[in-house]
């Protein structure tokens, strides 16, 4: 095997290995994980270290290229599966309507923020509603990770945060869908084609919410009479990748899918197997999803000062439109400003969908380097603050509630 082969799978293993460490590093000093996943990434990314040990050895051992990002996506779909597996379609429906109104006022809050304040700026109408967009959705992935202490002792706001962060994903490919239409037709949309979109969306995850709930344990219930562990363990791992696929197929998030694929798991036959075998692939894999975030940042970008002064101002958009947007409607479900703030900075973490609308834009040429360091600065910065804000939240509450 020649090393043009070797080279992502050691890419995989370095990076995995080395984000692993930090993240023990950083429980150890009562920090989520995810965080010393992430700056593990960006460390040893090839904008930082990575790249000298490239350029000293000659070989591109660190280098984040489609096998390493598709290894990446399939540790983000366990993540999702292996925590809907466990809440299940019980917790979506406890969480009920007080879900969709955080992920709404959530999702659509900072949007509106970031779009009047690019506006304002000077920028272009497809350049703002798509900077805009990557701030609607919260990374559910960073989200479960960041709650896993927690869920026990706060087991009601656990299950709306977990059930909004994956509702609000879906509202932000409804959003993105209508940013990607103004960009291709070049101008603002009728009132009617927004409203056609958006019924489009929806009602395609209805469909396979309600699809996932019936097919999906009927299946299950066939591959129980073989009498086999194992089989029931492929069965799971089979259900969370080809939700993800048709997920995609129809035109949402992988994420979607995962998520819908772990909900019919959990009320299937092979639930507590779809639980154990996914836990177990979720901690081999999972720390490769933040160390691959931390790896695409490119630390010289943030050299200009302009650069860092509107990355801290879309920073600052993107937190105070989550805590207030998505904190609102928690506060009337719980009655508690405490509860409220924390359900608001749990969404706070934007993650891979901010990612790709990035991108997205760039590619597109709507936004410039400098632009696209500043969101992709938002995303990480927002990875990390609201993680640990979050948990000094918590901490504050068990001392006080």
């Amino acid at each position: 095997m020649t090393l043009q082969y070797t080279s992502p799978l050691l890419t995989i293993g370095i990076l995995f290995f080395f984000a692993k460490m930090l993240g023990i590093v950083a429980k150890r000093f009562r920090l989520p994980s995810v965080i010393g996943e992430i700056l593990g990434g960006a460390i040893l990314g090839p904008f930082a270290i990575g790249g000298y040990i490239d350029s000293w050895s000659g070989i591109d051992l660190i280098n984040v290229d489609s096998t390493v990002l598709l290894f990446s996506q399939v540790a983000v779909v366990l993540i999702i599966f292996s925590a809907a597996a466990e809440n299940g379609f019980s917790g979506l429906r406890q969480a009920g309507i007080y879900a969709v109104l955080v992920a709404v006022g959530g999702a659509i809050l900072p949007v509106i923020l970031g779009f009047y304040f690019y506006i304002a700026t000077g920028k272009s109408l497809a350049g703002a509603i798509l900077i805009a967009s990557t701030m609607a959705a919260t990374s559910l992935a960073i989200t479960v990770q960041s709650m896993e202490r927690f869920k026990e002792k706060y087991g009601a706001e656990a299950n709306l945060i977990f059930n909004a962060a994956a509702i609000d994903d879906v509202i932000s490919v409804i959003i993105l869908a209508v940013a990607l239409t103004v960009l291709s037709t070049g101008r603002a949309l009728s009132t009617i084609s927004v409203f056609v979109i958006v019924i489009t969306a929806t009602f395609t995850w209805f469909v396979m919410l309600v699809a996932s709930l019936t097919i999906i344990p009927q299946f299950i219930k066939i591959v129980a009479r073989m009498k086999d562990d194992s089989l029931l363990e492929s069965a799971s791992l089979a259900v969370a990748f080809a939700m993800s696929s048709i997920s995609a197929f129809v035109g949402l998030s992988t994420v979607v899918g995962a998520y819908l694929g772990g909900i019919s798991m959990a009320g299937s036959q092979a639930r507590e197997h779809a639980r154990r075998f996914s836990n177990i692939l979720k901690d081999a894999l999972g720390p490769l999803f933040f160390a691959v975030i931390g790896a695409e940042l490119n630390f010289a970008n943030f050299l200009d000062p302009y650069t860092l002064l509107g990355m801290a101002l879309l920073t600052l958009i993107a937190v105070l439109g989550k805590v207030v947007g998505a904190g609102t409607p928690a506060f009337v479900k719980f009655k508690k400003a405490r509860s409220s703030l924390r359900v608001g900075m749990a969404m706070v973490p934007r993650g891979e969908v901010g990612l790709v609308i990035a991108g997205i834009a760039l590619e597109q040429g709507v936004v410039s380097r400098s632009l696209y360091a500043e969101i992709i600065g938002m995303v990480l910065l927002t990875s990390i603050i609201g993680p640990i804000l979050l948990q000094r939240l918590y901490h504050m509450g068990l001392r006080m509630d």
